[in-house]
């Protein structure tokens, strides 16, 4: 069983290599595991079931520090909030189902400096 769940997240895995900062035991199998992705500047923590992989417990407390190759997979969800100027969508003319929005008054922002979109 536990070589059908390496396989199926070999098929559809993304690599990536990283310092570990910060391991957190969890309720048991499970870890939290932060890592800081240089490639991207980036620190994400990820779950980790010590159940499904051969990691020994405790030798994943000794990797702060260490630099790792991993794979994982992700279950990318859209985050987009609709920003209005005046009643009207900044980024298109339409309204899309199941955008959040936020409601208030940006502040702290310089006629001269750039707006990011």
């Amino acid at each position: 069983m536990q070589e059908e769940n390496i396989s199926q997240i070999t098929d559809e895995a993304l690599h990536e290599t990283g310092l570990i900062k910060a391991v957190e035991d969890g309720a048991y199998p499970m870890y939290s595991v932060s890592i800081e992705l240089p490639k991207v500047y980036l620190t994400q923590t990820f779950s980790l079931n010590v159940e499904a992989t051969n990691i020994d417990q405790t030798v994943l407390d000794k990797t702060v520090g260490q630099y790792v190759s991993f794979d994982y997979t992700s279950e990318l969800v859209p985050n987009l909030i609709e920003v209005e100027l005046n009643g009207k969508p900044l980024l298109n003319d339409s309204t899309f189902d199941g955008l959040k929005k936020v409601t208030g008054t940006l502040s702290g922002l310089k006629q001269s400096q750039p707006v990011i979109y």
